[in-house]
């Protein structure tokens, strides 16, 4: 009983750090719903790991959480890609937004004559 869960803690900790690569590669990529589907993955691998309790496997489970230690780094690493990828994305947006507000100004009809327009008092 015992072998088998620390086989399967093993496994679910394998899993885990598979997906940790495709995550990294996804936000890399900019795929954000490969990435979200990633991180959904991760999330049922570490309910699972927390049901299997580590306490209970002795030294594998010291061995686990010093493994989990390592992954967890890159987790955080994949987080602030992530963030990093976002702050862009706002940023981006905000550049969009501005184009469209210069635009929308531009489309209104001049009034009082085209100076006023040109010199921004429209």
């Amino acid at each position: 009983m015992k072998a088998a869960r620390i086989e399967e803690c093993m496994r679910l900790l394998r899993e885990f750090e598979t997906l940790l690569g495709e995550e990294s590669e996804a936000l890399a990529g900019g795929d954000l719903v490969r990435a979200a589907a990633a991180t959904l993955k991760k999330e049922r691998v570490i309910a699972r790991l927390r049901e299997l309790d580590l306490e209970e496997l002795g030294e594998a489970a010291r061995e686990a959480a010093g493994t989990m230690e390592a992954l967890g780094a890159k987790q955080e690493e994949n987080a602030t890609l992530l963030q990093t990828m976002a702050q862009r994305v706002g940023e981006e947006l905000s550049g969009l937004r501005a184009r469209r507000s210069t635009l929308r100004a531009y489309g209104k009809p001049p009034s009082a004559g085209g100076a006023a327009f040109l010199n921004g008092r429209a």
